[in-house]
């Protein structure tokens, strides 16, 4: 198989693999990116999110959003607003 724009055979995003078993014989995996951070007394909040996120939205907008926002709720509708804008931007 073939990955483009993040998309195994131009179909599939390649982050929904668990739920696609047809499609690992094409090369889709199921087996997650990852990477250690360490957490220090600076950090002040974790985001985790999926490519339907991080395809629109770059970390550092979601880092202003999510500082900038009053409640949790609040930033995950803010966030939520930009990817599903029919004018979406970073």
């Amino acid at each position: 198989g073939w990955v483009r724009d993040g998309r195994l055979m131009g179909f599939v995003a390649v982050s929904r693999a668990f739920g696609d078993l047809y499609l690992k014989e094409y090369g889709l995996s199921s087996e997650p990116h990852l990477s250690e951070v360490k957490i220090t007394p600076g950090d002040s909040h974790l985001v985790i999110a999926s490519d339907g996120v991080w395809d629109f939205i770059k970390s550092k907008r979601v880092a202003e959003i999510v500082t900038k926002a009053n409640t949790i709720q609040e930033a995950c509708n803010d966030i939520i607003n930009i990817v599903t804008s029919p004018k979406k931007y970073n």
